[in-house]
């Protein structure tokens, strides 16, 4: 299968547990995690890449235990291999196949999952290479004992060629170029005894083992847990999270707590997640005996927004400087981490001011979804950080970048109608590098854009605008705008210059 196919069906799944493309997800946990089975802490989900892999080396399988067959004697004569090797050796080059060089690419890999497995099993000798191939204890005896085997007077030979074997027993005669040195013995000795454990052998012919399964033959399911699981042990303790009692999205979050895998934005956050424990557990006990002692119905909605209570009036008196408002909490728990942001990412904090008598105005863009209702928002600020104007305004269905060009073009249109104009040189910041390397650099871009990117490079060429890339941090202010922008039936500007009023 294609990588590209591979990859989409993969991105697809990922998609499916974090969220759509659009709002930018983050990937809290690896994708090699996902796909381990829940037995060692992960999802179980389906890794295309490894299961297509998997039934590719079936065929590399079948190339040594199929000698016989058609198809094995076609690629033995294309690629003119030695119809005794039990392991494809082909060497990558135009002449050959993709499908076949993806098929036997494991080979040129020896820390390959399934090659690394691979072992042979000692029969007649006729398809081992006695120095290369794992057939001893030792992976290859070329490179446990390489100063016997430069010494080897054949090197590339097969087993049957470097002994005889009689009554299932294997008698060795090696043949050596010179005799060897006293201090070399004591390896001969111990390569002699490597050979000796390996020489008993099966009436049968040469035979491939894939140590992975018990019993001895390739299975493309446990090569597949072989790859997801690695070294992880399983572990009975991930059997208590899967158990079917809770909703799906509760035993998904729980699996996340304990993998340290959810979302946080500083210690205050955590300190509310540890406050938020006892806030619930606290309710249950509350809810739980009122159900015993005064008979009153549960209802889960009524626990839920009484927890929320709890916790927010606990916070509240804990960080009063810090917390959003108890009804704000309540009715719309992410205010808090908005509050912290705003509180870490303030305006006055974070905006670079322009060069003395120079004008910046700062704008944003915000869309709901990839393609969805879109606001423009933007600020005007001298090199003081005066304020000078505003506006807010909805920009109608748009995808992201779309929205940011004519964001830009918004804001130097606006600026056109100025007192400012003419006066005081001007600098339009966006937090959208793409659409600023469009307008400041010669590069080609969507032919949707090209429209707006065109009049925004003709009205920075004739009035001299600057247009410069920002950080989203120091563009809190004008984001703000965008995004109410988003809601509003009718613009909002304001200016001190009443011209543009």
């Amino acid at each position: 299968m294609p990588v590209g196919v591979e990859s989409k069906i993969n991105s697809l799944l990922s998609k499916f547990i974090w969220g759509p493309t659009s709002s930018r997800p983050i990937r809290w946990v690896k994708w090699n995690q996902l796909c381990s089975p829940k037995e060692v802490g992960g999802l179980g989900l389906f890794n295309l890449r490894v299961k297509n892999r998997a039934l590719l080396n079936k065929w590399m399988w079948r190339f040594g235990s199929e000698k016989q067959d058609l198809w094995r004697r076609v690629i033995v004569e294309k690629y003119n291999m030695d119809e005794c090797m039990m392991v494809p050796n082909i060497t990558p080059s135009r002449i050959t196949s993709w499908v076949w060089r993806n098929i036997s690419s494991p080979v040129l890999n020896p820390n390959d999952s399934f090659v690394s497995n691979l072992r042979w099993v000692l029969g007649d000798g006729e398809s081992i290479r006695f120095w290369s191939d794992h057939w001893t204890e030792v992976k290859s005896l070329k490179d446990a004992f390489l100063r016997i085997f430069r010494l080897a007077s054949n090197p590339s030979g097969f087993v049957c060629e470097y002994g005889i074997k009689v009554d299932n027993q294997w008698r060795w005669t090696i043949t050596l170029r010179r005799v060897l040195f006293e201090w070399e013995k004591s390896v001969w000795e111990e390569f002699l005894e490597v050979l000796s454990r390996a020489s008993k052998c099966s009436n049968d012919t040469d035979q491939l083992k894939w140590c992975g399964t018990s019993t001895g033959i390739y299975r493309s399911r446990e090569f597949c847990l072989l790859e997801s699981t690695g070294v992880s042990p399983a572990d009975n303790f991930w059997k208590k999270i899967w158990v079917n009692l809770a909703p799906p999205k509760v035993e998904m979050f729980v699996w996340r707590s304990i993998l340290n895998k959810i979302p946080t934005l500083d210690n205050l956050i955590k300190r509310v997640w540890i406050l938020s424990i006892f806030g619930f557990i606290w309710s249950i006990w509350l809810f739980r005996n009122e159900r015993i002692f005064k008979n009153k119905p549960l209802n889960a909605d009524s626990l839920f927004y009484s927890s929320l209570a709890k916790i927010a009036f606990w916070c509240k008196c804990k960080w009063p400087d810090s917390f959003t408002s108890t009804l704000d909490f309540i009715s719309q728990p992410n205010l808090l981490s908005i509050q912290i942001k705003s509180n870490r990412l303030s305006c006055d904090d974070s905006w670079i001011a322009p060069p003395l008598g120079v004008l910046k105005f700062n704008m944003d863009a915000s869309v709901e979804g990839a393609f969805g209702p879109s606001g423009l928002g933007g600020i005007l600020r001298d090199n003081q950080g005066q304020h000078l104007l505003k506006f807010s305004k909805n920009g109608g269905p748009s995808d992201s970048t779309g929205a940011e060009i004519r964001a830009i073009l918004e804001a130097g249109q606006i600026f056109l109608r100025s007192n400012w104009c003419g006066k005081f040189p001007l600098v339009i910041e966006s937090d959208s590098q793409m659409a600023v390397r469009w307008i400041t650099e010669e590069v080609d871009c969507p032919a949707p854009f090209k429209e707006v990117v065109a009049k925004c490079k003709s009205l920075c060429k004739e009035f001299h605008f600057n247009v410069e890339s920002v950080y989203r941090e120091k563009n809190v202010e004008a984001h703000n705008l965008a995004t109410e922008g988003r809601k509003r039936a009718s613009d909002v500007l304001w200016s001190v210059d009443r011209r543009l009023l």
